[in-house]
C-alpha cells in the first residue's frame, strides 16, 4: 500500500455527520479561489504575507509585501518588523498561516495592532481547522482538499462576495472522483495518476463555487473519526521520532513535520521513503520572491510525514522503520540555522517544547 499522495475515495469514513450544515461559510472550489475573492473584497492597498508560504499563494495580487520570520523554531512572525512597517506604511490587510495547526504566539498582538490601525487580519486555517482553535481574524480561509478526500473544496468566512462564481467544466470533477475511486487499486496507477496530474493543472485555472457532489461528501464524512485517527498517528510518530520533530506538542492533525540536517539529507531521506512507496510532501519549496533567510533555512530542511486518516499505527511504524534504518533519527541539536550558527545558539521557543 502506498502512503501519502492524492486521496482515494473510500467508504471507511462515510457517515451522515452533516458537519457543515448551518455553517456561515462561503464554499468555493479551492483555496486560490477564496484568496481571489478576499482580495477583491478588500480592494486596493498593500497586503502583508508571510515569507514562509505556499508558492501558489504568491500570484494573486500585485501589491504584496512579505514579512520576515523570526530566527526561532518553529517559525513565527517577526512582530517587531511588522509593527514598524505598519507604523510607516499604509496596509490593507495581513495574512497569517497557522503552520501545522499551531497558533503563532504573537497572534493577539497582531490582532490588537490590526484593530487599532483598521487593518483586516486574514487567517489561513488550512492546517488548523481540525484543531478547534479560537478565531482571531476578520476573515478565515481553508482548503479542505488538503485534509479530506474531496474532488474540490474550500471555504471562507467573514468575507461577503456579491456574486458567487458558478461552477463549470463539470466533467473535471467526475473524472477526479473516478481517479479517487481507482486509486484504491494501486495496480491501476498508470490510469489514475495521469488523471490526477492533469486535473490539478486544469482546476487551478478556474475560480468557482464548490460542486454539489463535494458538499454532499463533506456532510457524510465522519470528521470526528478523521480527527482522532490523525491525532493517534501524529502522537505515535512524536513518541518514536521526537528527536527530529519540528513540534514537541501532541495531538496535531495536519501532518508530522520533521527537520533534517541540511537539504541534501532531507532530499536523500525523501527519495528513500519514495522508494518504499511513502510520499512525504515538502511544506514548502519557497519561491525566490520571499527573500527571507530564516524561512528559506527551514524550507531547505523540512519534510512532512503523512498522518492522515487512511493510515493506522502499522503504517506509521513502517515509516519509522525506514527512517531509523537510514540513521536519520539522530536529533537536530547540531543543525546550522545559517552559516556559522548552530541551532543550539538561537532561541527555541518554550511554547513549542
Amino acid at each position: 500500500m502506498e502512503i501519502g499522495g492524492n486521496f482515494n475515495l473510500h467508504i471507511d469514513f462515510l457517515y451522515n455527520s452533516h458537519y457543515f450544515d448551518g455553517c456561515e461559510y462561503t464554499f468555493l472550489n479551492s483555496g486560490r479561489a477564496c484568496i481571489a475573492q478576499i482580495s477583491q473584497a478588500i480592494g486596493p492597498g498593500t497586503i502583508l504575507l508571510p515569507s514562509y508560504i505556499c508558492p501558489s499563494m504568491t500570484h494573486w495580487r500585485q501589491n504584496i509585501v512579505y514579512y520576515p520570520m523570526k530566527p526561532e523554531l518553529p517559525l513565527q512572525i517577526d512582530y517587531e518588523w511588522v509593527e514598524a512597517y505598519i507604523t510607516n506604511n499604509s496596509i490593507a490587510a495581513i495574512l497569517m498561516v497557522h503552520y501545522f495547526g499551531v497558533i503563532d504566539p504573537k497572534i493577539k498582538k497582531i490582532q490588537h495592532l490590526c484593530i487599532t490601525r483598521n487593518i483586516k487580519l486574514i487567517e489561513d486555517i488550512t492546517h488548523s481547522w481540525l484543531e478547534d482553535n479560537q478565531v482571531f481574524g476578520d476573515i478565515q480561509l481553508c482548503s479542505l482538499r488538503k485534509t479530506l478526500p474531496l474532488p474540490d473544496g474550500a471555504f471562507m468566512r467573514g468575507c461577503t462576495i456579491k456574486t458567487q462564481p458558478k461552477y463549470q467544466y463539470y466533467y473535471f470533477y467526475i473524472l477526479k472522483i473516478l481517479a479517487m475511486l481507482l486509486k484504491c487499486m494501486t495496480w491501476l496507477k498508470f490510469i489514475w495518476y495521469p488523471i490526477f496530474i492533469k486535473l490539478e493543472m486544469l482546476m487551478d485555472r478556474y475560480n468557482q463555487e464548490m460542486t454539489w457532489i463535494t458538499f454532499w461528501l463533506i456532510n457524510r464524512l465522519d470528521i470526528h473519526a478523521i480527527k482522532m485517527q490523525r491525532r493517534a498517528n501524529y502522537n505515535y510518530l512524536l513518541n518514536k521520532l521526537g528527536n527530529i520533530a519540528l513540534y514537541k506538542i501532541p495531538d496535531l492533525t495536519f501532518g508530522f513535520p520533521i527537520i533534517l540536517e541540511d537539504s541534501f539529507t532531507r532530499n536523500k531521506l525523501r527519495q528513500t521513503l519514495i522508494c518504499e512507496k511513502i510520499y512525504p510532501p515538502i511544506h514548502w519549496t519557497l519561491p525566490t520572491v520571499t527573500m527571507c533567510e530564516n524561512a528559506r533555512w527551514v524550507s531547505d530542511r523540512i519534510l512532512t510525514i503523512p498522518i492522515d486518516q487512511r493510515y493506522n499505527l502499522k503504517h506509521m511504524q513502517k515509516i519509522i522503520d525506514v527512517i531509523n534504518e537510514g540513521g536519520y533519527n539522530q536529533g537536530n541539536s547540531g543543525i546550522g540555522f545559517s552559516p556559522g550558527i548552530k541551532i543550539s545558539q538561537f532561541k527555541i521557543n518554550p511554547l513549542f517544547t
